[in-house]
């Protein structure tokens, strides 16, 4: 029955969606799955049904308890309910403003495989949108995915990430991001293991990981393409124990500056810096 768009549509009108949504918060938690599993299945490609979601006064409510909750069908449900709305990109924009991102980072520390995968999917719907991926940016969301990379043994869990990563890094300040908290070394082995179904969305992330870091990349390929535009100075390096695991600035900040160090100077702003100024760096 609730498959049938005809039926989403009546339930609509008679506000049978609005009694789930209010239901949501009820303090029988078994009253609580059966709401979310509902909501889960009427909003499935229902733009109607996704709009009364959203545009419901309990939306709040939901998120709350999307972030509260202790029961991983509560959370899986809930986290399917994002997903479907985000799938539709006039809604998708609304659901940044009410928390949700902050509320499925915290679902990626499940411990249930159920509720990561709902929520890598829901989250790697929401980063297509720019004003996502900045509130991305101010939670653990990227750190957990790699976390998980490194941790996680369920094939499908570590293939959600995989691809969740890969649509995650869309800019120079995600990928750095990711790179800090050890995305290049993990998808580095998962290349190079043959994991079914794990290692073609490892290969994709990588190679988006390295189109942003352009020091990443030359550090794991030893050369930069013609198309890529260096936009700040990086490090090089050529002993075998540095090539080992990618260097961070702090590194070499520790060592003793002489004469004997090449220093390149890039202006990106187009425009060649005045003698004064090197002198003074």
């Amino acid at each position: 029955m609730a498959s049938n768009p005809l039926v989403k549509e009546t339930f609509t009108k008679i506000g049978v969606i609005q009694a789930l949504m209010k239901l949501i918060g009820h303090e029988d938690q078994s009253v609580q799955e059966m709401s979310a599993l509902s909501l889960a299945n009427l909003s499935l490609n229902s733009k109607v049904v996704c709009l009364d979601i959203i545009q419901d006064e309990h939306m709040t409510q939901l998120v709350e308890v999307l972030e509260d909750s202790s029961s991983p069908r509560i959370l899986s449900y809930l986290a399917t309910v994002i997903f479907n709305i985000v799938k539709f990109e006039a809604l998708r924009e609304q659901l940044v403003y009410l928390n949700v991102i902050q509320s499925l980072s915290a679902c990626l520390t499940n411990p249930d495989t159920d509720v990561c995968i709902a929520a890598c999917k829901a989250l790697a719907a929401l980063v297509a949108d720019s004003s996502a991926r900045e509130e991305l940016m101010k939670t653990n969301a990227l750190g957990s995915l790699v976390s998980i990379l490194k941790e996680s043994s369920n094939k499908e869990v570590l293939r959600k990430a995989a691809w969740t990563i890969g649509i995650c890094v869309a800019n120079e300040d995600m990928a750095k991001e990711l790179n800090k908290n050890g995305a290049l070394r993990v998808l580095m082995d998962m290349c190079t293991n043959d994991i079914q179904g794990v290692s073609n969305l490892a290969v994709v992330a990588l190679e988006k990981l390295l189109h942003y870091d352009l020091a990443a990349k030359y550090w794991h390929m030893g050369a930069l393409s013609q198309t890529d535009v260096v936009k700040d100075g990086f490090l090089r390096y050529w002993s075998s124990q540095t090539r080992r695991r990618f260097q961070t600035y702090q590194v070499p900040s520790r060592s003793q500056v002489d004469n004997k160090r090449a220093v390149l100077y890039v202006s990106s702003l187009g425009t060649d810096p005045e003698p004064a100024d090197m002198k003074s760096e």
